[in-house]
C-alpha cells in the first residue's frame, strides 16, 4: 500500500513506479516500469510513436487507470506543491506569454523553493546555470525577441531550477544546434551522476542518445517494443526494428557506444 504524503516527507528521492498504467490517449495497453535510481533513461521512437504520451502519462496528465507512485506516495495524494518539489517536467511546447523577459521565465522555476530553507541556494544555482547555458545576456529580454534556441535554453534552465529528483523532459535537445545540444545533455548528464536526479527524456538525437544516456525505452505505433541498458539496445537491429528504417552503426572511437549514420544511396 502507497505512503501519504506526510510520511514520506523527508524521502525526497529518484523513485519512480508505474504500475499498469493506461494512458488516456497515445498508448495502445497498459505500461509498467521501476526506476529506482538516480539515471538518464532515453526515450526513442519515430514520429507519432507516442514518446510524448508516455512522459505525459509518467507526470501522471495522460493516465486513466493503473498507479502512478513516487517514493511509494501515489500521485493523487499528492498537492501541486508537492509535485512541484518531487517531479519537474518540460513539454515540447508549454505556454508562455511573449512579454515575459527571460528572467522571469527562469524565476519561475524557483516556485517549489519559495518558502523553503535552501532558497538562497538555488537561486545561486540558477544564476550559475544561467552563466553555463550563456542566458545571462538576455536575462532583460523578452521571450518574443530572442531565438527559437535561445528560448529553448530558457526553458530548459527553468525546468533544472526546480531541483527535483525526478525530471521529464520532452525533446529538451530540439531547436538547438549541435554544439549546443551536447552542452545540455552533459548538463543533464551531471545532474544524474552528482544531484542523484532520475533524468527520463524524449531524444531524436540518437548518437547522443547512445553516448549519454544509460537505459533506453523504445517506442513504435503506441506500444513500448524494447527497453534496457543503452549498450544493448544502440544495435543496428534494434534501430531499424523501431525506426522501420536502415542505419548502419559505427563504433565511436573513444566511448566505443555504436554511432548511427545513414544508410547512404547505393552505389
Amino acid at each position: 500500500m502507497s505512503t501519504s504524503p506526510n510520511e514520506c516527507q523527508s524521502r525526497l528521492n529518484a523513485h519512480l513506479t508505474i504500475k499498469e498504467a493506461q494512458a488516456i490517449f497515445g498508448l495502445s495497453a497498459p505500461v509498467s516500469f521501476h526506476f529506482d535510481q538516480a539515471q538518464f533513461v532515453g526515450v526513442v521512437g519515430s514520429n507519432g510513436a507516442g514518446k510524448s504520451s508516455l512522459l505525459r502519462l509518467f507526470c501522471g496528465l495522460n493516465h486513466t487507470k493503473g498507479e502512478i507512485l513516487i517514493s511509494d506516495v501515489s500521485l493523487k495524494y499528492l498537492t501541486h506543491l508537492d509535485r512541484a518539489q518531487r517531479i519537474a517536467y518540460l513539454p515540447q511546447s508549454p505556454p508562455l506569454s511573449p512579454h515575459w523577459t527571460v528572467e522571469e521565465v527562469l524565476k519561475q522555476g524557483l516556485y517549489p523553493h519559495l518558502h523553503s530553507s535552501h532558497l538562497e541556494t538555488v537561486e545561486r544555482e540558477l544564476s550559475e546555470l544561467s552563466d553555463r547555458l550563456h542566458l545571462t545576456p538576455l536575462l532583460k529580454r523578452e521571450i518574443a525577441y530572442i531565438s527559437g534556441g535561445e528560448r529553448q535554453r530558457t526553458l530548459i534552465a527553468r525546468t533544472l531550477a526546480q531541483s527535483t529528483p525526478i525530471m521529464i523532459l520532452d525533446e529538451p535537445l530540439s531547436a538547438l544546434d549541435w554544439h549546443t545540444q551536447e552542452i545540455i545533455i552533459r548538463e543533464l548528464k551531471y545532474l544524474c551522476e552528482q544531484r542523484q536526479t532520475l533524468i527520463i527524456a524524449s531524444i531524436h538525437e540518437l548518437n547522443l542518445a547512445s553516448l549519454y544516456t544509460d537505459e533506453l525505452i523504445m517506442l513504435r505505433d503506441g506500444d513500448v517494443i524494447n527497453t534496457g541498458p543503452t549498450t544493448q539496445m544502440m544495435t543496428e537491429e534494434h534501430i531499424n526494428h523501431t525506426f522501420m528504417s536502415q542505419v548502419r552503426a559505427l563504433e565511436h572511437p573513444t566511448d566505443h557506444r555504436y554511432q548511427q549514420l545513414p544508410w547512404g544511396i547505393q552505389r
